[in-house]
């Protein structure tokens, strides 16, 4: 798992779009010029579509969306940001029965009830939901990617009813901030989830994060921004994780070098570690996790302002680091800098802030052949 892209985005969205005003066009020429056979030709040629992007249509209409139910294999929709549209167009979207990927966000005047209709759906993407809407989610058995990023009115007692979804692998609770350590609890039951992301579900604590140990199969864990998590988080994640590949760890600003020496120690395939401005970690804590991992690609500790160029020469170990961002880290200096020439997979580097001259900036881009984004500022 080299790369990690979003499951929750649709994949390749400017192609989707492109194919779609293809489309529109072939339809207005084959109207206007095409035999009749030849419009069946066409038209079968269409039917066979899997991935169909309508974002920002904004006059798109419940009607619109009928039409396109003819899209038999289709398995991925965008409607994102489709103002129109209602719940009857969720009645006209539960008609695709290959569907695996859809995506809702910004649909304003959709709401819970039209969730009944999607109970032969296994994602739902982007919907934006209340607790009696996530109540209706107890019939959805086959329910594996659930995004209800930005959710605020989900409390606990919605979260309770995701117990019962026990094929979820993918779940994103992103500034459900009214969620406690009650509905970790819930989540800690739902042994077949690999993806999780809490960003700025400020109420969890240690308590809460414990309740994750028995998910051993969890790759990634987002916690960036639950400012109440100490070392003692880590501490557990690292004793009972031990598949993690990725851990975001941003603007914990509690957690110290005794936590990420947890995490050194026993995430030994961690591929993707953001630390950024947690502000207690030192040079030792960098030195821990490049003595051990590795397998990193991707390293940010952006404004930790105790790092100093002691820990550049260590970063400069992990050699399969394609991402590197030290903004802000005041402490890093020219010395520490040059030894970056080393990171030959390097593909980003962000220094901005740092103590450091142009001239050096400049020997480091041109010896790393790779390196696509230098950020200075």
């Amino acid at each position: 798992m080299s790369s990690f892209s979003d499951p929750f985005r649709p994949h390749n969205t400017d192609s989707f779009s492109s194919r779609n005003g293809e489309l529109q066009q072939q339809q207005r020429q084959c109207s206007r010029h095409c035999s009749v056979p030849e419009r069946k030709k066409r038209s079968s040629t269409l039917q066979n579509l899997e991935s169909v992007n309508l974002q920002g249509c904004r006059e798109l209409t419940d009607s619109g969306v009928a039409t396109i139910t003819i899209l038999r294999l289709l398995q991925r929709l965008s409607l994102n940001n489709c103002k129109l549209i209602t719940d009857t167009s969720l009645s006209s979207v539960a008609r695709f029965r290959q569907l695996q990927h859809l995506s809702l966000r910004k649909c304003g005047v959709m709401t819970d009830a039209g969730l009944g209709d999607l109970q032969s759906m296994v994602h739902l993407l982007h919907r934006k939901l209340t607790d009696q809407g996530l109540d209706c989610l107890i019939s959805l058995h086959k329910l594996q990617t659930l995004n209800i990023f930005g959710c605020m009115s989900i409390t606990d007692t919605g979260i309770a009813s995701l117990g019962a979804c026990s094929e979820l692998q993918q779940l994103n609770l992103s500034w459900c901030n009214r969620m406690t350590n009650a509905s970790v609890a819930v989540i800690g039951t739902l042994s077949q989830l690999q993806h999780l992301v809490v960003t700025e579900c400020c109420n969890i604590t240690d308590e809460g994060i414990a309740q994750l140990s028995a998910l051993r199969g969890l790759r990634w864990l987002g916690l960036s921004c639950c400012h109440l998590i100490t070392d003692a988080s880590l501490q557990s994640i690292a004793s009972s994780l031990h598949q993690l590949l990725r851990l975001e760890i941003f603007k914990c600003t509690k957690v110290t070098d005794v936590g990420l020496a947890f995490v050194a120690r026993s995430l030994l395939q961690l591929q993707f570690l953001n630390i950024g401005v947690c502000h207690r970690i030192t040079d030792v804590g960098i030195h821990a996790i490049a003595a051990s991992l590795h397998d990193l690609n991707y390293l940010q500790f952006s404004e930790c302002h105790k790092v100093t160029d002691d820990a550049v020469l260590r970063v400069a170990s992990l050699r399969n680091l394609q991402h590197l961002d030290m903004y802000k880290c005041t402490k890093i200096t020219d010395t520490g800098l040059k030894h970056i020439t080393s990171l030959q997979l390097l593909k980003f580097l962000s220094v901005g802030g740092c103590n450091v001259t142009k001239r050096c900036i400049s020997h480091v881009k041109g010896s790393i052949k790779g390196l696509k984004v230098l950020s200075t500022v």
